[in-house]
């Protein structure tokens, strides 16, 4: 499996937190907690990559 670095933009609101990766197009998540987030924008990366081969 290869490795891939992508930039992450985290963003807080009164909601919780917002993460984008403009790298890859419609790549956005949210969730309640930073971890979370940063969880769910991993797993939708690896998502995206996979369904890009």
């Amino acid at each position: 499996m290869k490795n891939y670095r992508f930039s992450v933009i985290v963003e807080k609101d009164n909601d919780g937190y917002f993460a984008s990766c403009n790298e890859l197009q419609g790549c956005y998540t949210q969730g309640e907690t930073f971890e979370e987030v940063i969880n769910n924008i991993k797993r939708r990366n690896f998502t995206s990559c996979r369904g890009s081969r």
